[in-house]
């Protein structure tokens, strides 16, 4: 007896349309014990991905991240790692789920929560930062700054 799986052939992938979501957008989202934070997030396009600058208060934090099936995935970096996935809603609002990780000289910190945060694009202007969240292209590295090989063993 013979089993088999029969498949359609796979249609090719258009690209996604989307309008650009670059621009600045308020942020609204919780923390632990459903404490909320409020700030602003800057996502500039870079290529074909997207590179975020957020100011929450006086903590700083910067992403990159790429767009697929409706959804923006950012790792990030700064007072804490980790992750936000956003889901398109609009031009104009973005709705994430994040979790994050952070590491200290007593060792690293993970609750295993999934947080939520929502983007509202916003006429006003970003809050005065420093340094420049505007990305800046990477020089290519001089042979001495090359990373080792890595050993494996």
């Amino acid at each position: 007896m013979f089993f088999g799986i029969f498949s359609k052939a796979q249609e090719p992938v258009e690209p996604q349309t989307l309008s650009d979501i670059s621009g600045v957008y308020e942020c609204e989202g919780t923390i632990a014990e459903g404490k909320t934070y409020k700030g602003f997030v800057q996502i500039f396009k870079t290529g074909d991905t997207y590179f975020l600058f957020w100011m929450i208060g006086s903590d700083v934090q910067y992403g990159t991240g790429f767009v697929r099936d409706g959804k923006l995935s950012v790792g990030f970096v700064g007072p804490s790692n980790g992750v936000v996935v956003y889901r398109l809603e609009s031009d104009s609002r973005l709705v994430g789920e994040w979790t994050f990780f952070s590491n200290s000289p007593d060792g690293i910190y993970i609750d295993g929560m999934i947080r939520t945060e929502v983007l509202t694009r916003t006429s006003k202007p970003m809050p005065n930062s420093s340094p420049e969240p505007e990305p800046k292209s990477r020089p290519e590295p001089k042979p001495s700054d090359k990373p080792l090989p890595r050993q494996i063993a």
